[in-house]
């Protein structure tokens, strides 16, 4: 499948702040994953760590803690991943299934599942 990018908002209510990026749509990458810089300037500090696997097999230690996604509309408090310095934001297949979309990937769009006929 091919990627694509969708405007993603990262939100600390607490602060008042909220950053929009583009967000490669990344169905193989289980949680989202915003630039580290990003989550510092929202004032979102990390709350634990986990060990995921790579696009290239290796096994890293990423932080990760709790932010508002809002991606067409819809938004929710998910466990983000603080991705390291100068990379792009991922909208990964958890973030993906709690806002409730579906993957369009011949039209390069997102789907609303209640929008999809059984």
């Amino acid at each position: 499948m091919g990627l694509f990018s969708v405007p993603l908002t990262v939100i600390n209510t607490n602060a008042g702040r909220s950053e929009t990026m583009a967000a490669i749509v990344d169905t193989a990458a289980s949680y989202s994953m915003i630039p580290a810089e990003v989550m510092a300037r929202l004032d979102i500090a990390p709350t634990g760590e986990t060990r995921i696997r790579m696009a290239d097999n290796s096994v890293v230690a990423i932080p990760f803690g709790d932010a508002l996604i809002a991606v067409e509309g819809r938004h929710q408090v998910l466990r983000t991943l603080f991705r390291p310095g100068g990379s792009r934001a991922i909208l990964g297949a958890n973030t993906l299934q709690e806002l409730e979309f579906v993957v369009d990937p011949v039209n390069e769009r997102l789907i609303s599942i209640t929008d999809v006929s059984p």
